[in-house]
């Protein structure tokens, strides 16, 4: 008795599927942008600090680079010339004053070089 064309769900005309297809289109492509902006936004970020970490290491291995450099040639001349140990004080504080002057050096911005003609 009961006719099998009753029993099956009738399909959506194809306009009204169409339209949600569009519909389903739309938002994904706009939540689709809205992760790129935010995956370039994060990806900046991440860059950003990634340069300053790299920059805080480059700091203090320039003026740890000074300051030990300094103390060794301090030591040295102590060795040497039996002087201890102002030697050491001396080329301490230059190796310091050197390595706080490359850092110095290193964080002041670079003006643009005019080519030589």
């Amino acid at each position: 008795m009961n006719n099998p064309s009753e029993t099956k769900p009738t399909p959506p005309p194809p306009t009204k599927l169409r339209q949600r297809i569009d519909a389903f289109e739309q938002a994904h492509s706009a939540t689709t942008r809205r992760n790129v902006r935010q995956d370039s936004l994060q990806e900046k970020t991440r860059r950003q600090g990634q340069m300053l970490q790299n920059l805080g290491f480059r700091v203090a291995s320039d003026l740890l680079a000074g300051i030990i450099v300094g103390a060794g040639l301090g030591l040295a001349c102590d060795h040497v010339f039996g002087t201890r140990p102002w030697g050491f004080i001396l080329f301490f504080i230059l190796g310091s004053c050197a390595g706080i002057m490359n850092i110095v050096r290193m964080l002041k911005p670079r003006e643009p070089r005019e080519p030589k003609a």
